[in-house]
């Protein structure tokens, strides 16, 4: 299952238009700057052993496996006040089981 949240999917859409894309968002493991992998997003094609879910027209994919593995994905959009007035944001996707 899928959660978003009413933020979350309001910069989710944002972030579609800013890629000018209409694809779906995939949710998928990614390498960034820690040592083990974390679930980004990414608009792509949806393939063969993907899942789709739909928030209002919306469209969000995962694979079937990485679905199963996780069992429960929230995603958010967090703020963060760094410094005075110095506000960043960013998504927070968090799954049941720990990648």
């Amino acid at each position: 299952m899928i959660e978003i949240t009413e933020l979350g999917l309001q910069k989710l859409m944002a972030f579609q238009q800013e890629e000018n894309t209409s694809l779906p968002i995939r949710i998928a493991l990614m390498s960034g700057a820690s040592a083990s992998p974390n679930l980004g997003i990414i608009p792509e094609e949806a393939k063969e052993n993907d899942e789709i879910y739909d928030f209002n027209g919306f469209k969000v994919i995962i694979d079937k496996n990485l679905m199963a593995y996780c069992e429960k994905i929230v995603i958010d959009w967090v703020k963060t006040e760094l410094t005075g007035c110095l506000v960043e944001g960013g998504f927070k996707i968090t799954a049941k089981n720990r990648i």
